[in-house]
């Protein structure tokens, strides 16, 4: 079985002391997710799409915020996945252009590292 190949992408605060992070509505063991689970934004690759367009279409979709590349961070394993993560910044300042399917919050990396229930690879790609 083929590995399934995903993106993911950091938001920091403009004090640089905050993620923007989401709050899982579903679970899927397939992707090592549950309900309630803090994550970064991620998802899966589509056919013929590159991984920074995948970051940044999941970015929007999740929260709202529409965003850009700045640079990557690493490719990191996880539960059945390969997920690319990249660096962001607010493409129009920090508004959002639309309503997120999930809920979204700006949290402090020391209350991220030590929060329970956090989806892998998110501690990860953010640590690095």
């Amino acid at each position: 079985m083929a590995t399934l190949q995903g993106a993911a992408s950091v938001l920091f605060s403009k004090n640089l002391k905050k993620i923007l992070v989401i709050t899982e509505d579903e679970t899927n063991q397939d992707y090592g997710k549950e309900a309630g689970m803090l994550s970064i934004p991620m998802g899966a690759i589509k056919p013929k799409e590159k991984p920074e367009r995948t970051a940044t279409r999941e970015f929007l979709e999740e929260t709202g915020y529409d965003v850009r590349v700045l640079r990557p961070l690493g490719v990191f394993p996880t539960t059945g996945a390969e997920v690319s993560a990249y660096i962001i910044e607010p493409a129009n300042g920090f508004r959002k252009i639309s309503e997120g399917e999930l809920k979204s919050s700006w949290i402090s990396l020391e209350a991220l590292m030590s929060h329970p229930f956090v989806r892998p690879p998110t501690k990860e790609i953010v640590l690095s």
